[in-house]
């Protein structure tokens, strides 16, 4: 069944086409209201996001916020030997009525890896709640490890 006839049909959501999907960065102290839209998707979806991390990128369409992206810039020295490196730790999530929609989640680890690069973090770490996801991680991403914890150098 194709995403936007299920959308329409089983959750009972209208897609307007001409809003296309949108990620974009968000400052989380001055967006906190579409920062609080993500910690409230990732409650829905049983992600939880470390007190640690900040919403940093969203995803919407239209007005809607429909994922995000939670990260945490620090200097690790402990996983990576004698000489510290910055690590961009990041979760992702995505409503689950728009999981599939316009490869959004996909788009948004994109972003994050973007971002990771743009802070010149030398590695980049996620925790990988989707199973189906950790093949994906490993073959487009080229991250390492798992079963949970994936990671990459940048």
């Amino acid at each position: 069944m194709e995403f936007k006839h299920w959308l329409e049909v089983v959750a009972g959501r209208q897609i307007d086409t001409n809003q296309p999907l949108q990620i974009s960065q968000i400052d989380p102290e001055t967006d906190w209201e579409l920062a609080s839209e993500v910690e409230q998707i990732a409650q829905v979806t049983g992600i939880r996001v470390s007190s640690n991390k900040d919403i940093s990128i969203i995803a919407q369409v239209g007005d809607q916020v429909i994922g995000g992206v939670a990260n945490a810039l620090y200097q690790d020295d402990t996983e990576w030997g004698d000489q510290p490196v910055t690590t961009y730790d990041f979760d992702v999530v995505v409503s689950p009525q728009w999981q599939g929609y316009q490869m959004v989640g996909l788009k948004l680890i994109d972003a994050a890896i973007a971002h990771a690069g743009s802070e010149n973090a030398q590695v980049a770490r996620a925790w990988v709640v989707n199973k189906r996801l950790a093949p994906i991680m490993q073959s487009r991403y080229g991250f390492e490890g798992g079963p949970d914890i994936f990671y990459k150098w940048l």
